[in-house]
């Protein structure tokens, strides 16, 4: 069936053009809610948040089954029932929210590029979509009004833009009485301001341009008590010195757009659905469609770094003012002063925090913070308003940070995991010994990082067979799976040394046990501590991606991990945290014998 969903406007759902009897506004509600969060499950407690206003009834629970109901029948196989949770299924093209976000983006990509009839064109296509208020005949009141909000700010964003597009082309007198129109509905917008200055003196009409900042002042300081920003304020010293620069838009962008982003060399491979999920995440983000955040996570050697600097790099062009990509591990507390520096919005350490809240209020810019180990580091940096974004890469869970998605990247399959390796040899070689390059990829278990190592190594020695890399791997995969500055088991090793002891010796018992399972109880025993606190150490490992955990109260360490648990175990009986961290960049066979 061919389906349309519609929120830019009133709820409509068109079924081969024709809408279809939605029912009440609750109704509307829950769809409008489910349709923000397309694709994934919404929990009930966040749809009855969005249905009704303040608390929710006692029979909130049964009357959005009742709705879900309905739902099901007006749309067959789109609503699927999860344990506390539903998910409404769309597909590309369907909602004309992302077709506004995609248009939006193609847009601001043609105006960063000076390419102003095609940014016309996307952006004018863009805003033909709004029939309305977004959402505009739900109750207010609810969760999901402020969300709704953002998608109204995103579309004034889109008009200042497309404004923006028309002054390029030339068109400064058609366009002032929209922008007029425009500050008549929303008169705080200073970038507004700035557009219709432009307009008025690129057509000569040099008073009037002098006499809009003076209204703009006005309408600031009576309405807010601010004086104008210090581009507004730039402009009209420009103006009244006769700049000849002025010729050229003096937009939001007059300040430097850095853009740090690392180079994309490393081959991506098996990631297209995380891929085009993040992307949608990080665009409806943009939109002001829910949290300003998406986290990449998983284990060592998982890919994550090389994920995201692929996801940031696809998506610079809707981010024009700035992409920016820092580490936590690496800039720590100076995040904060290193973004500011970059975009000459310092003014000093005072309320840095404050003017940092501000410059991603007032941008759009995609933040990409690296080695993130806990939520603390990275929640007061979380943009506010549509916009910006922040990209957090972790190997935590990161469980109680709130994000727009959340992509937890695991093992590659066998033919991504084939594919990756033939990047760095040639699939001509992997051909000629596929039973071999098989047994390779199973012995690196899908991780990325491993199969980087061994490409590498196969790469610089041409003469060896693949058969004899395999038979390395299975004898020692720690230590083939060891180049130059690469090394899985220094990645197992730093994250088993921000644990310290207690953690490595349960990693050691763990691994010891049959299959490397046990519970809960049966290590406390070995490690003569009371059940609480080897649950706590276990569920430590557990947060840290070293073990996982099958069943409550059960933990579980596989794989290339049991090798590294079993060895530090062998070698290393009584490892403390200041000994495994003296255990980086050395072989644990080194290590024991030193």
């Amino acid at each position: 069936m061919a389906h349309h969903f519609r929120m830019l406007g009133p709820v409509q759902v068109l079924h081969d053009g024709e809408p279809i009897p939605l029912g009440p506004p609750k109704r509307r509600a829950m769809l409008a809610t489910l349709l923000l969060e397309a694709n994934r499950p919404v929990p009930l407690a966040r749809l009855a948040d969005s249905v009704w206003p303040g608390t929710a009834p006692d029979s909130a629970v049964a009357n959005l089954r009742n709705h879900a109901a309905a739902l099901r029948r007006l749309l067959p196989g789109r609503l699927t029932a999860f344990p506390g949770s539903y998910q409404l299924t769309i597909e590309r093209g369907e909602l004309d929210i992302d077709e506004f976000l995609e248009l939006t983006a193609a847009g601001r990509r043609a105006l960063a590029e000076d390419d102003a009839a095609t940014a016309v064109a996307r952006l004018g296509g863009a805003l033909a979509l709004w029939r309305g208020n977004a959402a505009e005949d739900l109750p207010g009141g609810t969760a999901l009004g402020t969300r709704l909000t953002a998608l109204d700010h995103n579309r004034l964003d889109a008009f200042e833009d497309h404004a923006e597009a028309l002054l390029k082309m030339g068109a400064h007198a058609d366009i002032q009485i929209a922008l007029r129109q425009h500050l008549d509905r929303h008169p705080l917008r200073e970038r507004a301001w700035q557009l219709l200055m432009n307009a008025l003196y690129r057509s000569g009409d040099v008073a009037a341009a002098l006499a809009t900042f003076h209204d703009a002042r006005a309408t600031l300081t009576e309405r807010l008590g601010l004086e104008p920003g210090p581009e507004l304020t730039a402009l009209h010293r420009a103006m009244l010195d006769r700049e000849p620069d002025l010729v050229t838009p003096a937009t939001r962008r007059a300040r430097p757009v850095p853009k740090n982003l690392p180079p994309d060399v490393e081959a991506l491979h098996g990631r297209d659905a995380e891929l085009a999920r993040a992307t949608r995440a990080i665009r409806t983000a943009a939109s002001g469609g829910g949290p300003g955040a998406v986290a990449i996570l998983g284990p060592a050697g998982v890919g994550k770094s090389t994920f995201a600097v692929r996801l940031a790099r696809t998506l610079a062009g809707d981010f024009p003012d700035g992409q920016i990509a820092l580490s936590i591990a690496r800039d720590g507390d100076g995040i904060i002063t290193k973004v500011l520096d970059a975009f000459d919005f310092s003014g000093g350490t005072h309320n840095s925090l404050a003017r940092f809240r501000e410059l991603l209020s007032t941008r759009r810019i995609l933040l990409l913070l690296d080695d993130v180990d806990s939520p603390t580091q990275v929640r007061p940096l979380i943009p506010g308003g549509a916009g910006s974004v922040l990209v957090v890469v972790s190997r935590r869970h990161l469980a109680t940070l709130d994000v727009a998605t959340r992509v937890d990247l695991g093992p590659l399959g066998t033919d991504a995991a084939i594919d990756l390796l033939a990047s760095h040899i040639g699939m001509a070689r992997v051909q000629s010994d596929r039973r071999a390059a098989a047994a390779v990829v199973a012995h690196c278990q899908g991780l990325p990082l491993a199969l980087r190592i061994v490409g590498a190594r196969l790469a610089t020695r041409p003469a060896w067979p693949l058969a004899l890399l395999a038979e390395q791997l299975a004898r020692n995969p720690l230590d083939v799976l060891h180049l130059e500055d690469l090394s899985l088991r220094d990645r197992f090793t730093e994250d088993l040394s921000a644990l310290g002891q207690s953690a490595a010796r349960a990693l050691n018992l763990l691994a010891a046990r049959p299959g490397g399972q046990a519970s809960a109880v049966e290590l406390a025993a070995e490690l003569t501590e009371p059940v609480a606190q080897a649950m706590a150490t276990l569920e430590s490992l557990v947060d840290s991606r070293l073990a996982d955990s099958p069943a409550p109260g059960r933990y579980r360490v596989q794989g290339l991990l049991r090798h590294y648990a079993t060895e530090l175990a062998e070698r290393m009986p009584c490892a403390t945290g200041a000994a495994l961290i003296g255990l980086r960049r050395r072989p644990l066979h080194k290590a024991a014998a030193a």
